[in-house]
């Protein structure tokens, strides 16, 4: 049987600790630095890729709970 993960309350929320250790500062790094260029340039391009950056975050902490699950 899987152990469920363990869970902090954060802010009012709840933060599932991911098995893996994960050290999600270079990705929030990639996604305010982004975010900051599309902000400068106001272009497009640069809105995408700034969402991409943002998703890339996000996803780094849901893949791994998806794992396992059919």
């Amino acid at each position: 049987m899987r152990r469920p993960p363990d869970l902090h309350i954060i802010e009012g929320g709840v933060w599932s600790q991911v098995e893996t250790k994960l050290n999600p500062e270079p990705l929030w790094s990639a996604y305010v630095a982004a975010a900051e260029q599309s902000k400068r340039t106001l272009t497009l391009r640069d809105g995408i890729a700034a969402g991409k950056a943002y998703a890339r975050f996000v996803q780094a902490f849901v893949e791994p709970n998806r794992r396992g699950r059919s």
